[in-house]
């Protein structure tokens, strides 16, 4: 870079939260944010350096300390492109959508976010998450992990007993970003406020107004697909002997060979209990967020 970068302003996801609208979005607004001096980093620039960074293989990111601080900083050197103010979305950064299905949401958090707080030693940063309600959340990521090999059809059993004792809740999540991320203000969006209110809520991201946001079609590749597709996909991973690629074009032509019609239902995953559980623990949730962290909910 070739002037001090003076802030970053990360968007931790959450996966199945409109986070790749966003993304597509503010890479279409890319020339006009660094003409306003920030340096929106896309996505396909972004991951594969956060990648290789956030590997357990890279001594970098288990030690920690000044050599996870420097690498970023050289991650940041080399995507860059000299705005003051860096800002990139990356849901990957909590952990990956397979997370989001167990008893405890994102339990790698902890660690992962080890990189955020090496951030936090280069310039001053400023985080972002994005919710939805579970039940809406939750069949994205299971046919996600389903497409990628991250999860067998076996397991949904297990998981909606699970969930039958305990709805996920976004405060436990909250709770620990704020722990391991102290001083690091956190900002939080609602899905369906950003899909009401979609350019008040990226000026807010980014910290200044976008003039003119084209308006982006949601993303198809993910969109959820029908109920019919899914179960097919689950019939065709039972038996299933091959490589990881092969499974996920496999899963890919049989999502998109049963799309959703008048004949054929979205996939929803959890039942008509379990949904009305989840929203009222979504509804629980945004109360507590209002009242332990005033001010964190982004609302215009």
């Amino acid at each position: 870079m070739t002037v001090t970068l003076k802030e970053l302003r990360v968007h931790l996801g959450a996966h199945k939260s409109a986070t790749t609208h966003v993304q597509e979005t503010l890479g279409a607004c890319q020339p006009q944010l660094h003409n306003k001096g920030v340096d929106y980093i896309p996505l396909e620039s972004i991951r594969p350096e956060m990648k290789a960074l956030m590997s357990s293989r890279n001594w970098r990111f288990v030690v920690g300390g000044m050599p996870l601080r420097d690498a970023v900083l050289g991650m940041l050197q080399r995507v860059g492109s000299g705005a003051g103010v860096v800002a990139f979305s990356e849901e990957n950064i909590l952990g990956s959508s397979a997370e989001l299905l167990g008893e405890v949401v994102y339990p790698r958090l902890r660690s992962r976010l080890k990189i955020v707080r090496a951030m936090s030693k280069v310039a001053p940063v400023s985080a972002f998450l994005s919710i939805r309600s579970f039940d809406r959340v939750l069949p994205g990521a299971y046919v996600t992990a389903l497409r990628f090999g991250e999860i067998s059809p076996m397991d949904r059993t297990r998981l909606e007993d699970a969930w039958g004792r305990h709805s996920p809740s976004w405060v436990e999540v909250i709770d620990r970003i704020v722990g391991v991320l102290p001083g690091v203000p956190l900002r939080i969006w609602q899905q369906e406020v950003y899909a009401e209110n979609a350019p008040y809520v990226l000026n807010q991201f980014v910290g200044v107004e976008i003039a003119d946001i084209p308006s982006i079609a949601p993303p198809k590749s993910t969109m959820t697909p029908s109920a019919q597709a899914v179960q097919a996909a689950e019939s065709f991973v039972r038996s299933f002997r091959g490589s990881r690629s092969d499974l996920t074009a496999a899963v890919d032509r049989i999502y998109a060979s049963m799309p959703v019609s008048e004949s054929e239902s979205r996939f929803t995953l959890v039942d008509d209990q379990q949904r009305r559980q989840m929203r009222k623990q979504y509804d629980r949730d945004i109360e507590i967020i209002q009242r332990r962290w005033p001010g964190a909910l982004i609302r215009p």
